[in-house]
C-alpha cells in the first residue's frame, strides 16, 4: 500500500472510531472544551520556530541538516524546522527525558497502560514497530514503546500534504 493510501487508512479509521465514540455519548450532555491538536507547552507542528521560541526559551545547540531542515537541541526535547516561503516552521517535536508530559499527562517511562489510561483508546497500535499512533485533526502524537511496554520518547508531528 503506497504512502498516501496508508496515510488516508489511518485518516478514515481515526474518524470512524471518533464516530463510534460520539454515538455513546448522551444527547444534551456538555463536552468539556478539548484541544482540536495535540500541542506540546503550547505549541503543535506547524507553528512558526520564532513565535515558539519565546515559549521554548533559548535552545542548547543548532544543527542545521540541509537549506532546508535544522534541529534545535533543547535539555529535555529537540524541535526539527523546515524552511518554508521564508519562514522556519516546526515539523517535529521529540521529547528526550520525562522532565516534560503530554497536555493529558504521559511522560517517558510511563506504562503502554499508562498511555491509555491517559490518551484513550483511540489510537493506532502499531505493534511491529512499538508505537502508539494518536491523531487530532493533522497532527499525530506517537508513543515509542519498547518489549516491556515502557514509553522509549513521544514525538509531536503532521500529517504529510501529497
Amino acid at each position: 500500500m503506497g504512502r498516501g493510501k496508508r496515510v488516508i487508512g489511518i485518516i478514515l479509521l481515526v474518524c470512524t472510531l471518533c464516530f463510534l465514540w460520539g454515538c455513546k455519548e448522551t444527547p444534551g450532555q456538555p463536552k468539556p472544551a478539548e484541544n482540536p491538536y495535540y500541542e506540546f507547552q503550547g505549541v503543535r507542528v506547524g507553528d512558526d520556530f520564532s513565535d515558539a521560541q519565546a515559549v521554548f526559551g533559548a535552545y542548547e545547540s543548532r544543527i542545521r541538516e540541509d537549506a532546508v531542515l535544522t534541529t534545535y537541541m533543547y535539555s529535555h526535547f529537540m524541535v526539527v524546522t523546515a524552511t518554508q516561503q521564508n519562514k522556519e516552521i516546526i515539523t517535529l517535536i521529540v521529547l528526550r527525558s520525562n522532565a516534560f508530559a503530554t497536555e493529558e499527562g504521559v511522560a517517558i517511562g510511563d506504562t503502554r497502560e499508562t498511555v491509555i489510561e491517559k490518551q484513550g483508546e483511540d489510537f493506532i497500535d502499531d505493534t511491529i514497530q512499538g508505537q502508539m499512533i494518536y491523531v487530532k485533526k493533522d497532527t499525530v502524537l506517537t508513543f515509542l514503546v519498547d518489549e516491556d511496554g515502557v514509553v522509549l520518547s513521544i514525538t509531536y508531528s503532521q500529517i504529510a500534504e501529497e
